[in-house]
């Protein structure tokens, strides 16, 4: 069974959203994936890297406000587990906000 069609027949399975969530993502087709991760994000407990991901889906639309918001819900999230993510989302979020000025 698919991870739509086990989404389909419950909404609220977790692991199906996720596997939906990714499949868009690695398609990049990141319009369609932002609402799943952000149902995914909604739950308690939600990992921080999840915002890193619709961070990169708003950024790739060119969102930048929005993309500019995630980064930084990452970085106030993460507590330096991941570095080089971190490191990275730091320097999207400098440049978005210079842009942003703009």
């Amino acid at each position: 069974m698919s991870f739509a069609t086990a989404l389909k027949l419950d909404p609220h399975n977790r692991e199906a959203m996720k596997g939906v969530a990714s499949s868009l993502y690695l398609e990049k087709r990141y319009a369609e994936a932002i609402p799943f991760i952000q149902a995914l994000l909604r739950a308690p407990g939600a990992p921080a890297g999840l915002y890193f991901i619709v961070a990169t889906c708003f950024d790739h639309l060119r969102a930048r406000p929005e993309a500019l918001e995630a980064y930084d819900r990452y970085l106030d999230l993460s507590h330096d587990q991941n570095p080089d993510q971190e490191w990275q989302a730091r320097q999207r979020a400098k440049l978005l906000r210079r842009e942003l000025r703009k």
